[in-house]
């Protein structure tokens, strides 16, 4: 599950809150463009941030990253599995959103396929 925590389209600007659709919007069309940067904390306590891309599904609002079940990544997720996480455009127009989430860890290969081919195809450079 994510909790959007704040989402704004210019937060240098004062610009207003993204609304849900706005949030939707931005994570589901930025033709793989962004990475959503993860922080995780570790077995002594202390804090881990990572980027890494994600598939963003509009329709159960959540939000996928693949990575080796070896990685630092998901030793610390078993440790905990709640993160805090930013998403944002370093481009103009500015926009960012960022939140927390209660992680799963899944294993069930035939998932962990169609997510990750949903993923590398988000993330093609012949993508407008």
């Amino acid at each position: 599950m994510v909790k959007v925590i704040s989402a704004h389209k210019d937060p240098r600007g004062g610009s207003p809150q993204m609304t849900e659709e706005d949030v939707k919007n931005f994570l589901t069309n930025n033709n793989g463009r962004l990475l959503i940067h993860m922080g995780t904390i570790d077995e002594k306590g202390e804090p881990n941030v990572f980027p890494t891309g994600y598939y963003f599904d509009r329709d159960s609002d959540k939000i996928y990253i693949t990575t080796p079940k070896k990685s630092k990544k998901v030793s610390n997720l078993r440790l905990k599995s709640i993160i805090a996480y930013c998403i944002d455009d370093p481009n103009p127009p500015y926009k960012g959103v960022r939140g927390k989430a209660k992680i799963k860890i899944s294993e069930d290969i035939n998932h962990n396929m169609a997510i990750a081919k949903k993923l590398l195809m988000s993330r093609q450079p012949w993508k407008p």
